[in-house]
């Protein structure tokens, strides 16, 4: 999915739990719905922190490493942690809907994955839908 997609629906999840005008807790579900493609160069937070720990979509596409970094957040500012743990499943969720899909529970074999192509207009709908139903709730 595409980084506008991430946020976006990251960001409707935030809007479910009622944290949506909580800043802490927006800016780092912002960064959460950014933060598994990292590992991807041509990404958003990839072109400023790249961080080539494994190929893309793998163990960092995985819940380990984002349930770890939101507990620990959480210890500092609940709010915030509680962002990061929305935006960074919020990420996986919907790259379990692509054909790619992820591993979320790495080093496991099995790998959750849809039909819609990232950039694709399936894409587009869904995040028409996502922008729909942020408006409406």
């Amino acid at each position: 999915m595409k980084w506008l997609t991430h946020i976006m629906a990251s960001l409707l999840f935030l809007k479910a739990f009622g944290m949506l005008f909580n800043v802490p807790g927006f800016v780092f579900c912002v960064l959460g719905a950014l933060a598994p493609d990292i590992d991807e160069k041509s990404s958003k937070l990839g072109r400023v922190f790249h961080i080539p720990l494994s190929r893309h979509r793998g163990i960092i596409h995985s819940a380990w490493p984002w349930l770890a970094a939101g507990l620990a957040v959480s210890l500092f500012s609940p709010p915030a942690g509680y962002g990061f743990l929305i935006g960074s499943f919020s990420h996986l969720f919907l790259d379990a809907l692509t054909p790619q899909g992820t591993r979320l529970f790495y080093p496991a074999k099995l790998r959750l994955k849809g039909p819609i192509r990232t950039g694709s207009f399936s894409e587009m709908l869904l995040l028409a839908g996502i922008i729909g139903l942020f408006l409406l709730v």
